[in-house]
């Protein structure tokens, strides 16, 4: 169960979303709200750099909007709770 959590932490952490209001003269098919979904994997954190989009963004997110501290704090209370309830099945069936 561990690990399956350290990989969906790791699933999303690799996640970048962006909605960008572009103007209307750059419409696609009508549309001036694109969407853009994308994965990106860093070993070493990188100062944020600000790219000159031709519209204004919406909303943005390129990372899990928890602490490096609180992941660290779920893990370890999601792996004391993993152990204490297979100590209580094993003390159960013993």
């Amino acid at each position: 169960s561990g690990l399956a959590l350290l990989l969906f932490l790791l699933f999303i952490s690799m996640l970048s979303l962006q909605i960008t209001q572009l103007p209307k003269e750059q419409a696609i098919y009508g549309k001036t709200g694109p969407l853009n979904l994308g994965m990106h994997f860093n070993l070493i954190d990188q100062p944020k750099v600000e790219a000159p989009l031709a519209g204004k963004i919406v909303f943005e997110t390129r990372d899990i909007p928890i602490s490096k501290s609180g992941i660290i704090l779920a893990v370890l209370v999601w792996q004391l709770l993993a152990f204490h309830l297979r100590a209580k099945k094993e003390n159960a069936a013993g």
